[in-house]
């Protein structure tokens, strides 16, 4: 089997589901916001600058920006850490909570939309093989 060819026609064909599923209908929220706010949401709220640009991917210096973004939406506030005051930690605001499950009921009810493509049995094959390759993420090299 030519794994890279499937890789490529995998690839192209996420980022297609993506531009339609994802992007879809965000409204006034950015994807670096909603990436942020979606770690600070489900993952660790109290973040600091430096772990939200590690996990969201997004570049440090672009991180400020956003956060300033966030902060003027009122769906995030920078507070200092209380054990250490020269740390800045990153809080989800409650009016940041509504806006991220809001999103993501959206999101899953588009992606729920599409799984009725796919039939109860491949939907139950592409869990499965999401879990594996979920499962065995740190073994992968990137």
């Amino acid at each position: 089997m030519d794994y890279k060819k499937s890789a490529e026609n995998i690839f192209m064909n996420m980022l297609r589901l993506s531009k339609h599923v994802a992007i879809k209908n965000m409204g006034d929220i950015t994807k670096g916001e909603m990436a942020i706010l979606g770690y600070l949401h489900f993952e660790h709220d109290g973040a600091t600058a430096g772990e939200l640009s590690e996990v969201t991917c997004v570049v440090s210096s672009r991180i400020a920006a956003v956060l300033n973004a966030l902060e003027k939406k009122g769906y995030a506030e920078r507070k200092p850490d209380p054990q250490d005051k020269r740390r800045v930690l990153v809080h989800i605001t409650d009016a940041g909570r509504k806006v991220t499950a809001k999103k993501y009921e959206e999101g899953v009810e588009m992606v729920a939309a599409s799984l009725c493509v796919l039939g109860e049995e491949d939907t139950i094959a592409l869990q499965r093989i999401f879990r594996k390759l979920v499962e065995h993420e740190e073994t992968i090299k990137w």
